[in-house]
């Protein structure tokens, strides 16, 4: 998002403004008093060639708002600073900090916190970001108040520095993967089958593999304005052209997802097929023992039209090589930190190599409940494998 669109956002008792050209003597006055300067990371006194030089590249950045704290009330005095810095549009992820209040009298009226809480609501809602975290000396017993005061919570420490951070929304219990390329209609049932799930504690994120403008009208318009899905995708390519490396573009786009995963339990679901309703609920009953890393349960397999053709289920895993299917099994977020990514594509069972090195640390545990659809067509990734085009549903 380009600077030049975000517009003042006020409060009762503050108003935020961009920072421009004319602040800059001002700012650069706060930062260097000894008390300001004091809470910086970098705390030594900058030059005014350093602060105008940081300033043109700052204004040529759309990952970087710092806002001027405007005090309400015969005028909008300036009293202070706020920013947000490192933002990840991708992960929708970003850094809040450079908070100062300037003029001693300006102090103790609670508009560092107002001015915090503002643009915090701000990130949520008119950037959507999804994510802050901030860094603030764990002697700075004024600044730790603040940040608690408006919703920020310790996340861990490091060099004397305490890092803590804030969520738009509690951190979902069940994240989905939904791979998605070129299947307008039947995407709409995959989808469907995560937004009609009985438990409604969930984030979908759908990573699409640079799908026709038809598509992604109809991804759009199934999730509607639902903020626990998150849409992902690449450069839209050639309908008529082939796909032989269409396997590891599917892998790859759930690599992209994995950094995005927010929930404990993590399910795949390909954009042909779907899940029964009560899904989440049989595999949150599965991880409740604190023990259990990785789940699955019965496939059941589907037609072109959906007619039931059989089930697939066994009772014990070995190798899962060829035996489970990525809709049948979910795990927890965690195993990432063992296992940080699907492996490259060496045949058509990525998934079951994926499985492996799952199952090289941890024992898969099965329930008999059917708790995915696989829909067998013609124009499956498997049936097309090298002959996979755009035209496909």
């Amino acid at each position: 998002m380009p600077k030049r669109v975000v517009t003042p956002i006020a409060s009762e008792r503050v108003v935020l403004r961009l920072l421009g050209e004319r602040d800059l003597p001002t700012t650069l006055a706060w930062r260097n008093q000894p008390r300001v300067r004091s809470g910086f990371v970098t705390s030594r006194e900058l030059s005014e060639a350093e602060h105008h030089a940081w300033f043109q590249t700052y204004s040529q950045r759309d990952d970087d708002f710092v806002f001027v704290v405007c005090e309400r009330g015969d005028s909008l005095r300036p009293v202070g600073q706020a920013a947000l810095y490192n933002i990840d549009w991708h992960a929708r992820t970003a850094e809040i900090g450079r908070i100062m209040i300037g003029p001693d009298d300006a102090l103790g009226k609670g508009l560092a916190s107002e001015a915090t809480r503002l643009l915090t609501r701000f990130a949520f809602g008119q950037l959507r970001i999804r994510r802050l975290r901030l860094e603030v000396f764990k002697t700075n017993e004024p600044a730790i108040a603040v940040y608690q005061r408006t919703g920020f919570v310790p996340s861990g420490e490091r060099d004397g520095l305490l890092l803590m951070t804030s969520t738009a929304f509690p951190a979902p219990r069940h994240s989905v993967i939904l791979g998605s390329y070129n299947r307008p209609h039947l995407v709409r049932a995959a989808i469907a089958s995560v937004m009609e799930q009985t438990d409604p504690d969930w984030q979908l994120i759908i990573t699409d593999d640079g799908s026709n403008e038809e598509t992604v009208t109809s991804i759009f318009d199934t999730i509607g304005g639902d903020r626990r899905c998150q849409f992902l995708t690449v450069e839209h390519g050639d309908d008529l052209r082939t796909r032989p490396d269409c396997g590891q573009r599917a892998v790859d786009r759930i690599n992209d997802a994995i950094p995005l995963l927010e929930g404990e339990i993590v399910h795949y679901l390909p954009d042909d097929d779907w899940y029964p309703a009560d899904r989440f609920s049989i595999f949150a009953d599965v991880f409740r023992a604190p023990e259990v890393m990785v789940g699955y349960g019965r496939l059941v397999l589907v037609d072109r039209e959906g007619e039931r053709r059989g089930t697939m289920y066994a009772a014990t895993v070995g190798d899962p090589l060829n035996v489970l299917d990525h809709k049948q099994v979910a795990h927890r977020r965690r195993v990432f930190e063992r296992v940080p990514d699907w492996p490259k594509v060496v045949d058509w069972g990525s998934e079951g190599h994926f499985f492996r090195r799952l199952r090289e640390h941890w024992p898969f545990h099965g329930i008999d409940r059917e708790v995915a659809f696989h829909r067998c067509h013609d124009w499956n990734m498997q049936g097309t494998k090298e002959g996979s085009t755009g035209r496909r549903e």
